[in-house]
């Protein structure tokens, strides 16, 4: 039995604008219980969204975004 027909906006990739970061900091990453894998616990978590044609170094500036300073950093 073949699949139902898709309809055609389906196949329309339309990319958003922005681009979304979800940035942490103020915690700490700790070894889970019992398993060991890593996580971060405390602190602070914000939603950032920025263009998406923004350049790294532009993005990595120190900016401030709603009271609090950001600086991104590559680990």
């Amino acid at each position: 039995m073949g699949r139902p027909p898709l309809h055609r906006n389906a196949l329309t990739f339309r990319p958003t604008p922005t681009i979304k970061f979800l940035c942490s900091y103020g915690g700490k990453i700790l070894p889970r219980y019992p398993d060991g894998k890593l996580r971060y616990h405390g602190g602070e978590t914000r939603l950032l969204s920025v263009n998406r044609s923004i350049s790294f170094s532009g993005l990595s500036a120190p900016k401030d975004f709603q009271g609090w300073t950001r600086r991104l950093k590559l680990r």
